[in-house]
């Protein structure tokens, strides 16, 4: 759920000194938020222009892996890239949690194994729920300071590589971001996955 480190303060010695509202300390010394973002969004691409000139997804994801996307599209830009966090971090609007910092490597651990146990299926509906419910289940984890989402949705490309889904776009899914955050909202409060599902099920077919 892309926006959730946006929505709270930087603490003082996260903020880049003289820079905009919500810019973290980076290795270039940027100010402007609308420049931080135009990196990141170069970075995203090129590690996305990276996983689909791959040649194989059978390797099951793993937390290391997932640490080294984070660490391709921030590390330029963030020394905390590819490490799990050490802040705490919640939505106080709708009173949101996430996992606590101390449990993120022992929840990965967990979060791994789904994963590793993770079977691509012929039925769409089948995949779409098995898609939206480790999508979910990560975003909820938050493990790291900020780019969780994008991970998040990097993670569930692969999946969708995995299972030969090559034509899926994000930004379909994300033109109906009020339905994705409620989706998201879901998993967290109701443990349900429909909403999250009924999205990737209709980009998927």
């Amino acid at each position: 759920m892309e926006g959730f480190s946006r929505y709270r303060a930087l603490t003082p010695d996260e903020q880049e000194p003289g820079a905009d509202e919500g810019v973290f300390r980076n290795r270039l010394g940027i100010k402007p938020l609308e420049r931080i973002q135009a990196y990141e969004q170069a970075y995203l691409e090129r590690a996305y222009e990276s996983l689909f000139a791959m040649d194989t997804y059978t390797l099951p994801v793993t937390s290391l892996m997932i640490k080294d996307w984070h660490r391709e599209i921030f590390g330029e830009l963030y020394d905390w890239a590819g490490e799990w966090r050490t802040v705490e971090l919640h939505l106080p609007s709708d009173e949101i949690i996430f996992c606590p910092s101390i449990n993120i490597e022992s929840t990965m651990a967990q979060y791994e194994k789904k994963l590793e146990s993770y079977k691509p299926t012929n039925s769409l509906e089948c995949l779409s729920n098995d898609l939206a419910t480790l999508h979910a289940e990560f975003v909820i984890i938050h493990p790291f300071r900020d780019g969780n989402g994008r991970i998040a949705r990097f993670i569930t490309q692969y999946l969708l590589l995995n299972a030969g889904i090559i034509g899926f776009k994000w930004q379909n899914v994300l033109e109906n971001r009020e339905k994705y955050h409620k989706g998201i909202q879901a998993a967290f409060v109701k443990k349900s996955y429909d909403l999250l599902s009924s999205l990737f099920l209709s980009e998927i077919s």
